[in-house]
Protein backbone atom coordinates (compact mmCIF):
# COMPACT_ATOMS: atom_id res chain seq x y z
CA UNK A 1 0.00 0.00 0.00
CA UNK A 2 1.06 3.46 -1.04
CA UNK A 3 1.83 6.12 1.19
CA UNK A 4 -0.93 9.01 1.54
CA UNK A 5 1.03 12.14 1.42
CA UNK A 6 -0.58 15.50 3.92
CA UNK A 7 -2.63 16.30 0.97
CA UNK A 8 -4.65 12.75 0.80
CA UNK A 9 -2.98 11.31 -2.07
CA UNK A 10 -0.45 8.93 -3.06
CA UNK A 11 3.49 9.72 -4.66
CA UNK A 12 1.50 8.72 -7.95
CA UNK A 13 -1.33 11.64 -7.12
CA UNK A 14 -4.38 9.32 -7.02
CA UNK A 15 -6.52 9.23 -3.61
CA UNK A 16 -5.06 7.51 -0.88
CA UNK A 17 -7.02 4.66 1.11
CA UNK A 18 -9.27 6.42 4.00
CA UNK A 19 -9.09 9.83 1.78
CA UNK A 20 -12.94 11.00 1.94
CA UNK A 21 -12.88 12.46 -1.26
CA UNK A 22 -11.67 9.33 -3.05
CA UNK A 23 -14.67 7.11 -2.62
CA UNK A 24 -15.28 6.81 -6.38
CA UNK A 25 -18.38 7.05 -8.75
CA UNK A 26 -21.69 6.11 -7.22
CA UNK A 27 -22.43 2.67 -8.40
CA UNK A 28 -24.73 2.14 -11.88
CA UNK A 29 -27.68 0.66 -9.29
CA UNK A 30 -26.95 3.23 -6.96
CA UNK A 31 -27.81 6.03 -10.31
CA UNK A 32 -30.45 4.10 -11.22
CA UNK A 33 -32.54 4.32 -7.94
CA UNK A 34 -32.19 7.95 -7.82
CA UNK A 35 -32.85 7.98 -11.22
CA UNK A 36 -35.78 6.23 -10.82
CA UNK A 37 -36.83 8.43 -7.34
CA UNK A 38 -36.77 11.48 -9.20
CA UNK A 39 -38.96 10.63 -12.01
CA UNK A 40 -41.73 9.40 -9.85
CA UNK A 41 -41.69 13.23 -8.15
CA UNK A 42 -41.13 15.20 -11.32
CA UNK A 43 -43.79 15.56 -13.98
CA UNK A 44 -43.92 16.50 -17.50
CA UNK A 45 -45.48 20.06 -16.19
CA UNK A 46 -42.74 20.61 -13.53
CA UNK A 47 -40.07 20.05 -15.98
CA UNK A 48 -42.35 22.48 -18.10
CA UNK A 49 -42.36 25.31 -15.64
CA UNK A 50 -38.63 24.49 -14.55
CA UNK A 51 -37.65 24.78 -18.29
CA UNK A 52 -39.63 28.08 -19.00
CA UNK A 53 -38.59 29.61 -15.41
CA UNK A 54 -34.62 29.07 -17.15
CA UNK A 55 -35.95 30.59 -20.30
CA UNK A 56 -36.99 34.01 -18.69
CA UNK A 57 -33.59 33.95 -16.64
CA UNK A 58 -32.02 33.56 -19.75
CA UNK A 59 -33.52 36.72 -21.52
CA UNK A 60 -32.89 38.43 -18.14
CA UNK A 61 -29.34 37.83 -18.44
CA UNK A 62 -28.50 34.83 -16.43
CA UNK A 63 -25.28 33.22 -17.55
CA UNK A 64 -25.93 30.48 -15.83
CA UNK A 65 -29.37 29.83 -17.43
CA UNK A 66 -28.17 30.24 -21.03
CA UNK A 67 -25.44 27.59 -20.03
CA UNK A 68 -27.78 25.64 -18.70
CA UNK A 69 -30.35 25.55 -21.63
CA UNK A 70 -27.34 25.78 -24.42
CA UNK A 71 -26.45 22.20 -22.85
CA UNK A 72 -29.37 20.44 -23.64
CA UNK A 73 -30.42 22.40 -27.06
CA UNK A 74 -27.23 23.32 -28.80
CA UNK A 75 -26.14 19.65 -29.02
CA UNK A 76 -29.36 18.52 -30.41
CA UNK A 77 -29.22 21.52 -32.87
CA UNK A 78 -25.84 20.46 -33.82
CA UNK A 79 -26.18 17.22 -34.20
CA UNK A 80 -29.56 17.44 -37.08
CA UNK A 81 -27.63 20.00 -38.78
CA UNK A 82 -25.12 17.17 -39.28
CA UNK A 83 -27.32 14.32 -40.21
CA UNK A 84 -29.47 13.61 -42.99
CA UNK A 85 -32.07 12.54 -41.01
CA UNK A 86 -32.42 15.04 -37.63
CA UNK A 87 -34.39 12.24 -35.71
CA UNK A 88 -34.03 14.09 -32.64
CA UNK A 89 -34.62 17.49 -33.24
CA UNK A 90 -38.01 16.76 -35.18
CA UNK A 91 -39.25 14.78 -32.19
CA UNK A 92 -39.74 18.00 -30.48
CA UNK A 93 -40.34 21.45 -32.02
CA UNK A 94 -37.97 23.73 -30.09
CA UNK A 95 -38.85 26.62 -31.79
CA UNK A 96 -42.53 26.17 -30.83
CA UNK A 97 -41.86 25.13 -27.55
CA UNK A 98 -39.62 28.49 -26.72
CA UNK A 99 -42.07 30.83 -28.56
CA UNK A 100 -44.84 29.20 -26.64
CA UNK A 101 -42.52 29.84 -23.67
CA UNK A 102 -41.74 33.44 -24.60
CA UNK A 103 -45.69 33.77 -24.73
CA UNK A 104 -46.14 33.12 -20.95
CA UNK A 105 -46.85 35.90 -19.02
CA UNK A 106 -43.42 37.19 -17.38
CA UNK A 107 -42.96 37.79 -13.78
CA UNK A 108 -42.29 41.10 -12.44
Amino acid sequence: MASASSNGRTKRGTFAPGNKHGRGAVPAATRGERLTALLSVVTVADWAAVCATAVKQARRGDWRARQWLSAYLLPLAVAAADTAQPVAIEAFDYIAAVDAIAALPTDA
